[in-house]
């Protein structure tokens, strides 16, 4: 169904991100699903995670400048019941983590700026973005260099998009 013209598209970081988080949540559930789950009732159940996820993430893109967002948001709060454990982190998460701190030269770097890099393309089609240095994500280089305290850092080309260091070359 098309969104009406007052709903905000999904950008497409939240599309990603919703198929991301809906990955984990399906893999989170593999044991689940193979006792208690057949595969046809499994494929009726991913559609409707994805489409969830995506939805709680526009609400909270949108959330600053549309009240449909905040109310949505705020309904789904008050739906928490008080006796819902507090989440916890993955323990296969948690082990990368462990993994990530004893190969730190696996990390994807930008061949310009150096700041650590992600693919979010799909299909084998790379899509590179920055870890920006206020939390966020951003394509191009100077970008992904702003801090609310310092600005910008000025020797980087407005020009330069993340693209990662060739393989077996050094910066």
């Amino acid at each position: 169904m098309p969104n009406r013209p007052d709903v905000p598209d999904l950008t497409p970081l939240d599309a990603q991100f919703a198929m991301i988080i809906a990955m984990t949540v399906r893999n989170a559930m593999e044991d689940f699903h193979v006792q208690n789950l057949t595969d046809a009732q499994m494929a009726e159940l991913n559609p409707i995670i994805r489409n969830a996820i995506a939805t709680a993430l526009h609400a909270r893109t949108n959330i600053l400048h549309h009240r449909a967002a905040r109310d949505f948001l705020g309904f789904q709060e008050r739906l928490i019941p008080n006796y819902w454990e507090a989440p916890e982190l993955l323990d296969d998460y948690l082990e990368s983590w462990e993994w990530a701190a004893q190969h730190p030269q696996h990390e994807d770097r930008c061949a310009h700026c150096q700041r650590v890099i992600l693919d979010i393309g799909a299909a084998g089609k790379p899509r590179w973005i920055h870890l920006s240095a206020d939390g966020g994500t951003n394509v191009g280089c100077r970008a992904a260099s702003f801090e609310p305290a310092r600005g910008w850092d000025e020797s980087l080309d407005r020009k330069w998009k993340a693209r990662p260091v060739a393989r077996g070359r050094s910066v």
